[in-house]
């Protein structure tokens, strides 16, 4: 079993096809093909179904997929380790991170990285579920993640406490202006805007409805939380958003009020346990210094 056999097996995962995989590879498909073949004789068992429209995993497919994963992320950091450890001089950094924490506190770390080391590539994933970031760190599509609210509980990633952030009610524009705190119990009878279950004010809106005896139906349920606030904006409902995003709305026109009780936003780091690239290292330095 070779390191590229494990790279090709990767990228026809990653991009759901043989074709799709040796154009992101820029090897050729023959090549691609062989080198995923003799993978399946090495391992004495098919790891995809040939399918009308591409491929699918088989469940030796399956189980090969978070290993292979780690594999090839331990042999880039070995390598990293080995070339770049003093300068930083190439490689990639791959980072999940929910959208709002993009905006703050992590651009100007974001920015800071890449006056330091400029010929790093990074590539940021955005989900917007906590569940999802830890997911890609877990399976090894990115090598850190920032996140709230999150649970490891198959126990296999490290998670640090990094610093709190405020949630904020934000109001159509035509609201009262007022710094007075404002309840969950008056929001919801403005009709609520809010992020798919698994968002932290989707969560948070739901537990005290249900400990109050109230309905928490949103009035409009949105995918990307920057979606809402334009729809906040547009007097469409009222939202709950981080106060990243709560200030960007605020920009836009929207009414922010304090919520009653306060709700604070734990912002974590995850990784998964063992050595990280230097890259990641220096990434995650920063951030904890931006954080105190």
């Amino acid at each position: 079993m070779e390191r590229r056999q494990l790279e090709y097996f990767l990228a026809v995962v990653d991009h759901q096809g043989i074709t799709a995989a040796a154009a992101a590879l820029r090897v050729s498909q023959p090549s691609l093909s062989q080198g995923v073949r003799q993978l399946e004789r090495d391992l004495g068992t098919p790891l995809f179904d040939r399918i009308p429209r591409g491929v699918r995993l088989t469940s030796a497919g399956e189980a090969l997929l978070a290993p292979a994963r780690q594999v090839v992320r331990d042999l880039a950091t070995a390598r990293s380790a080995v070339q770049d450890v003093r300068g930083l001089a190439g490689g990639r950094l791959e980072l999940a991170m929910l959208p709002a924490l993009t905006l703050q506190p992590f651009a100007p770390v974001l920015a800071d990285f890449r006056t330091r080391f400029p010929r790093v590539r990074i590539a940021i994933s955005q989900p917007e579920e906590a569940a999802a970031v830890g997911e890609l760190v877990r399976t090894g599509r990115a090598e850190l993640g920032f996140l709230d609210q999150f649970r490891d509980t198959a126990g296999e990633l490290e998670t640090e406490y990094l610093l709190d952030q405020e949630l904020l009610a934000v109001l159509p524009p035509d609201s009262a202006r007022t710094d007075e705190p404002i309840g969950i119990g008056e929001l919801l009878g403005h009709g609520l805007i809010t992020g798919t279950k698994g968002t932290l004010a989707r969560d948070l809106v739901e537990r005290w409805a249900d400990e109050h005896g109230r309905e928490a139906e949103p009035a409009i349920e949105v995918g990307r939380r920057e979606t809402g606030v334009h729809l906040v904006v547009a007097g469409a409902g009222v939202s709950i958003f981080p106060e990243p995003l709560a200030r960007v709305a605020h920009a836009l026109g929207a009414v922010v009020r304090p919520l009653r009780p306060r709700l604070p936003r734990r912002i974590a780091l995850c990784h998964r346990g063992g050595p990280m690239s230097p890259a990641a290292r220096a990434f995650a330095d920063l951030a904890r210094r931006a954080c105190r």
